[in-house]
């Protein structure tokens, strides 16, 4: 929603992106079904450098929806990632 697309915003900012990341996570404790939130988080880590995370963040999205609207950006990242 609305809160997701804000967070969105403070992820392109570094000045911002820790308390981004922060949120999203906690949003992850309070509701692990959402795909958003683990799609997000694993954008974060990938900004941060931590690609190990970033994958199990994407894998995670994947699982709770297969079909998610951003799959192919996870599937390139794989791609990159592992080639």
């Amino acid at each position: 929603g609305l809160e997701l697309l804000k967070t969105y915003i403070k992820i392109q900012d570094p000045n911002t992106l820790g308390k981004a990341m922060d949120y999203l996570s906690q949003s992850i404790k309070e509701d692990r079904s959402d795909p958003d939130s683990w799609y997000y988080l694993g954008y974060s880590n990938i900004i941060i450098g931590k690609t190990n995370e970033a994958k199990k963040c994407f894998i995670e999205t994947l699982k709770l929806d297969k079909n998610y609207f951003n799959a192919h950006s996870i599937k390139m990242f794989e791609d990159l990632r592992f080639t």
